[in-house]
């Protein structure tokens, strides 16, 4: 299997958002159809949603021999606000880490967030953890942790935010399903 590194250029209609590579030596392809959005909102919630969008989209395997991970997105706004996001993955090529940046009025990459990605050893998501950067150090805000039957199939999600030293439950859905592995009812617990 062969993996390609990619350069995108995704257009969100006051948006422009560009996949860069941050490393040498590795193969490059610019797709040939940009992505398009639908959107109307430009804020950074919205834009870091359709990144998350864009990835999952570029990440389908194109064929047997290649498909595409994402180094690098960069953002900006008609207005001149840019965002970009830096990725990292592991051996079986699931993101490991998605760190995000702002562009300050001086021109500068200034660090906000990062997220981190955990899995079990069937490459199931188990833990998702996000935090932000205080210009010290970083600071826990939220978790989502996931929870899989024998047949690997999702039973329950848990989000849980971080107060005052500790993980506090703010919200968990419990999945079911049949004998075909067809989830069939979704409980969601605040």
């Amino acid at each position: 299997m062969r993996t390609l590194k990619i350069s995108l250029l995704v257009f969100i209609l006051s948006i422009t958002v560009s996949a860069q590579s941050q490393y040498l030596g590795h193969n490059e392809k610019i797709l040939q159809n940009p992505y398009l959005s639908h959107t109307t909102d430009s804020t950074y919630l919205d834009i870091q949603q359709e990144i998350i969008s864009i990835i999952n989209k570029v990440k389908v395997k194109q064929n047997d021999q290649e498909y595409y991970l994402i180094d690098s997105l960069i953002s900006e706004s008609v207005s001149g606000a840019k965002v970009k996001f830096l990725f990292e993955y592991n051996i079986d090529d699931k993101i490991i880490e998605r760190t995000g940046f702002v562009n300050d009025i001086n021109g500068n990459w200034q660090i906000i967030e990062k997220d981190e990605y955990f899995y079990d050893i069937f490459k199931n998501l188990i833990r998702e953890i996000y935090f932000d950067w205080n210009n010290v150090t970083w600071d826990s805000s939220t978790q989502f942790l996931y929870t899989y039957n024998q047949d690997n199939n999702l039973i329950s999600t848990t989000l849980q935010s971080y107060v005052t030293s500790n993980w506090e439950n703010e919200v968990r859905t419990n999945y079911t399903y049949d004998q075909a592995g067809n989830e069939i009812t979704s409980l969601t617990e605040l």
